[in-house]
């Protein structure tokens, strides 16, 4: 439940419901934000080339996030693709619209998420890519839902349920406590992770802006 890669497939998912792509989408992002990078971690396990499936090795690690970088740069591909089909049919449909922004966004962040992964691996530092994950994943749709108001992709009431946020923050507490019961992080790895999955939200969401979505006027 808290694989790290299992927020992005759900947040694809969020965005796909209702529309022609979902199964599409759904695959697609099972397979190459999930499935294909652990395959490759398997068999690097399998040829000695890693210590173990939990990587604890900064530079293994390091090599794991470059390839699966390749992977989310391929899905966004797809997603930009169905992109500009839809806008070449002119659809009218403002929800439609929506989703399909979040969807290419949220498929950014996924690469900006990944992306600073690497620059701390790079500098030997072992970031909780749990914490940010799963607080990267709540934070953009918060941000999303309060600041641009898309009804279209999770519904105002749930917005406004306090059971949702609290059980946000006791699932991101629970997942801090085991990863540092089990000594896989050190405290300040997983504050750090905490920090930086809010972070990348507002970073990924100021590219998009300035750079992302001009792609496609």
């Amino acid at each position: 439940m808290t694989y790290p890669a299992l927020w992005g497939t759900v947040g694809i998912g969020l965005y796909s419901y209702n529309t022609e792509h979902f199964t599409q989408n759904m695959i697609l992002s099972a397979l190459l934000h999930s499935l294909i990078p652990l395959l490759f971690v398997l068999i690097m396990v399998k040829l000695k080339k890693f210590d173990s499936i939990e990587l604890p090795n900064v530079k293994h690690r390091s090599w794991v996030v470059l390839f699966s970088l390749g992977c989310a740069f391929v899905f966004q591909q797809v997603v930009a693709q169905q992109f500009i089909s839809s806008e070449s049919l002119e659809v009218a449909n403002v929800k439609v619209l929506e989703r399909n922004h979040g969807l290419m966004v949220f498929g950014q962040l996924i690469l900006v998420s990944l992306l600073t992964q690497w620059l701390f691996n790079r500098k030997e530092y072992k970031i909780s890519i749990h914490i940010l994950s799963f607080t990267g994943f709540v934070t953009h749709f918060l941000v999303s839902s309060l600041v641009f108001a898309q009804d279209a992709v999770i519904p105002q009431n749930w917005i406004n349920n306090p059971i949702l946020w609290i059980g946000s923050v006791g699932l991101l507490v629970l997942v801090g406590i085991s990863r540092y019961k089990l000594k896989s992080h050190k405290l300040d790895e997983l504050l750090t992770g905490f920090l930086m999955g809010i972070s990348i939200v507002f970073i990924n969401l100021y590219a998009y802006h300035e750079w992302g979505w001009k792609m496609f006027q």
